[in-house]
């Protein structure tokens, strides 16, 4: 089994405004007309509006609007070109954008409309059109056993980079997201592996991403790795990824456990300018990338 994590962006509007030159001239003429309504949600000011419509077009039973909407658009022809999310996925699973079954898919994306409305569609190309396999989390649940083999839209509150503690607190929750992945998804043993495509999406959190596949490589055994799409050369790139000894993590984070800022020095400095920053000679405050660690790691909160 694996697990794709999918960092989403908006390349699929553009296909969906201007499908001409992905899809033979028919089909272009009937995505053309039914687009409107899809391009409309994802203009829309406010997400949590976008958020609900997911909810209810992808509830216990599938909506009759999404239902039309995918026999309109048609998702199961669409090429993997309409998407640098699908056209990575493509090129490096040689699966023609297709998840197959037993495999999971988190597509994650940012707290905005058109974030998740490119979510949606790139999630219903991978399933090709079967909105039965693929799920909105609007928040974390529980437990993700029920979701293995599903595409699911991992909407990130606060990633929309308003400000520094927004942007800490997503980082918070791609953690939370993450330790989720790892314990209720991915079985013990066996030949598993998680596999993160970073060429799509919210730009300034692909680092974090990167940091997050290392966190994650960090804490199982296994394989995991990322990769991006080369834009000129179509080529797919393998990115570099770190294994860091569990022990260091513990050691470097703990003093962090109950809060942000801390007055007393860490046992080492491995992990400084990377979890955390040295504000002066006698504080050090926690990176957006150290939340997101922290909450890999299930470090409990004050009080907890």
């Amino acid at each position: 089994m694996t697990i794709h994590v999918i960092s989403v962006g908006k390349s699929i509007l553009d296909f969906l405004k201007d499908p001409y030159s992905k899809v033979e001239e028919g089909l272009a003429g009937r995505i053309e007309e039914a687009a409107a309504e899809v391009l409309d949600l994802a203009e829309k000011p406010v997400s949590e509006e976008v958020s609900e419509t997911l909810e209810n077009w992808l509830g216990d039973e599938i909506s009759s609007e999404l239902a039309e909407l995918i026999e309109q658009l048609a998702p199961a022809h669409w090429p993997a070109s309409v998407s640098a999310e699908l056209d990575t996925f493509d090129k490096a699973t040689r699966l023609r954008a297709r998840l197959t079954t037993g495999n999971t898919a988190v597509l994650v994306t940012s707290d905005t409309a058109q974030g998740l409305v490119s979510a949606l569609w790139n999630a219903l190309a991978l399933t090709g059109g079967d909105a039965k396999r693929v799920r909105y989390l609007p928040t974390l649940p529980e437990s993700f056993r029920k979701l293995r083999g599903t595409a699911m839209i991992a909407r990130v509150p606060r990633l929309d980079a308003r400000n520094a503690d927004d942007f800490r607190a997503a980082m918070g929750y791609l953690g939370e997201l993450g330790r989720g992945l790892l314990t209720s998804v991915l079985r013990k043993g066996g030949d598993e592996n998680i596999r993160f495509y970073l060429s799509g999406g919210f730009k300034a959190t692909i680092p974090y991403l990167i940091g997050l596949a290392e966190g994650m490589r960090s804490r199982t055994r296994a394989e995991v790795t990322a990769c991006v799409l080369h834009e000129a050369t179509d080529a797919v790139i393998e990115l570099p990824l770190r294994r860091i000894d569990e022990g260091v993590i513990f050691g470097e984070l703990l003093l962090f456990a109950k809060g942000n800022v801390i007055n007393r020095k860490p046992p080492t400095n491995i992990l400084e300018g990377y979890a955390y920053e040295r504000v002066d000679d006698e504080c050090w405050e926690l990176t957006a990338f150290g939340a997101g660690i922290k909450a890999l790691y299930g470090f409990p909160e004050e009080g907890q």
